[in-house]
């Protein structure tokens, strides 16, 4: 199913990110037209995701 079919039932905006966009702590919304800050935890579970063995596993 592609990213734009999925039905956003919590939340104001929902796509994929970068890298680089979740290391910087935002990501801009077309939706909303403006840049948006990643939430905290989230980030900081990406970021130790990102760093860890398992992306290169």
């Amino acid at each position: 199913m592609p990213l734009e079919d999925l039905q956003l039932n919590e939340g104001q905006d929902f796509a994929l990110c970068s890298p680089e966009e979740i290391k910087k702590g935002e990501k801009h919304s077309a939706r909303l037209g403006e840049v948006r800050s990643l939430g905290k935890p989230h980030q900081k579970m990406l970021l130790s995701f990102i760093e860890s063995d398992l992306l290169n596993a």
